[in-house]
């Protein structure tokens, strides 16, 4: 059975040059790519990180009359302070299968810019990225239906497991209650796990997740290129099943489809 990797890019977003015809290679199934929508970007000068949603809808029109109507349209908006009006006009305007919701930066700076000197104390960075989190979800989760690497503002930092618990545990307590009331989606994402190194912090917060009354995830690559799609879903999917989790959820018109990990996982 086909499983859609929930989260991944094309030259559509800034940070990636993949066609979308490299991914269509790798299945004979539906793929969705989910491109990044910053505004008011601190790395952009505070202005809007380029993305032309008309030729993008243009495009896969063109290729699903090729390609059997196998690409789906899908989102990553960045939530701030200052743009989350903004984001909802454009989700308003256009039509997506799925909405992940990000939180790459404060008014600010990008939490992953390293040219920015802002304070990696975990003590005081873990408090202000999770309570950012928490507003974006509260404010705008309504209207997405995936919380994508909850861990994106420690990806270049030194935060451990114990600083998560000392100075998070609360805070993520109150975001899942945030995400299960918003009916969101958690996101696995295997970029951070594999290409940054998280995953003690994800097999801190999963299982928290769980426990706390979490059912909803998704698994995204966040995948820029062809070589990471489905990164290490195999190893993921089993993970997940050893936790007790049977199902992970694809988007297709913003209606979650539950897939069992038993039909899945390759015996």
């Amino acid at each position: 059975m086909n499983y859609i990797d929930q989260h991944m890019h094309t030259y559509f977003s800034t940070d990636s040059t993949e066609k979308f015809e490299a991914y269509l290679k790798l299945t004979d199934g539906k793929i969705i790519t989910t491109e990044h929508l910053d505004l008011i970007s601190p790395t952009f000068n505070y202005e809007d990180r380029p993305l032309d949603l008309e030729k993008y809808n243009e495009v896969i029109d063109i290729l699903n009359q090729e390609y059997d109507n196998r690409i789906l349209k899908g989102i990553e908006v960045g939530f701030s302070n200052r743009n989350w009006k903004r984001i909802l006009e454009v989700l308003d305007k256009y039509e997506f299968d799925s909405v992940l919701l990000s939180l790459h930066y404060n008014d600010e700076y990008d939490y992953m810019d390293r040219t920015v000197d802002y304070d990696k104390t975990p003590s005081i960075l873990i408090p202000e990225y999770l309570n950012n989190l928490i507003t974006a979800v509260k404010t705008i989760g309504d209207r997405c239906q995936i919380l994508t690497h909850f861990d994106y503002g420690f990806r270049i930092s030194d935060v451990t497991v114990e600083d998560l618990k000392k100075y998070g545990e609360d805070l993520l307590l109150e975001l899942i209650d945030a995400l299960i009331e918003k009916g969101m989606s958690l996101e696995v994402n295997t970029r951070s796990i594999y290409a940054n190194g998280n995953l003690d912090l994800y097999e801190f917060f999963v299982p928290l997740y769980l426990k706390h009354g979490g059912t909803e995830i998704t698994l995204g690559s966040d995948a820029h290129r062809a070589e990471d799609y489905k990164l290490n879903f195999d190893i993921m999917l089993t993970w997940l099943d050893s936790l007790g989790v049977d199902h992970v959820n694809q988007y297709i018109n913003q209606k979650a489809e539950k897939i069992l990990i038993r039909d899945l996982i390759k015996k």
